[in-house]
């Protein structure tokens, strides 16, 4: 079992090198307060990591419109509505696909969240995210 730890996440995690060390302890800290141990078993650990990856992404997206050092993805995610050619311009929808989830649809920004939702699926009963 992986253990929530800074150390393991930046084994795991090496394009966030340039990222300070108390803010990655803030996402870990947040992923461990929000996934509960009980429910996620043997993969919370590595549950919590990925989490906290995909907000720091998420983050750094925000903060440097998405081309961050941080080693997500920084494109666009959604579904393409609009296109033009010589003054280029292009617009992605903000929505959920139709059929799935505004949680899958978040999760489904950063490579990430994609791994922690592929981690919900195999590990989690019934997809119980969070700790209530």
């Amino acid at each position: 079992m992986i253990e929530p730890t800074l150390a393991n996440f930046r084994i795991l995690f090496p394009e966030f090198d340039a990222i300070d060390d108390v803010r990655i302890q803030l996402y870990i800290d947040d992923a461990i307060d929000e996934l509960s141990k009980a429910n996620w078993g043997k993969c919370w650990g590595k549950a919590v990591l990925y989490y906290a990856a995909h907000q720091l992404q998420l983050s750094i997206d925000r903060i440097d419109g998405g081309g961050g050092s941080g080693g997500g993805s920084g494109s666009q995610s959604g579904k393409l509505t609009s296109a033009s050619a010589d003054g280029l311009s292009v617009g992605f929808a903000q929505s959920p696909a139709s059929g799935s989830s505004d949680w899958a649809y978040w999760l489904s920004l950063t490579p990430y969240g994609q791994t922690f939702l592929a981690l919900a699926n195999s590990c989690l009963p019934k997809m119980r995210l969070v700790a209530c």
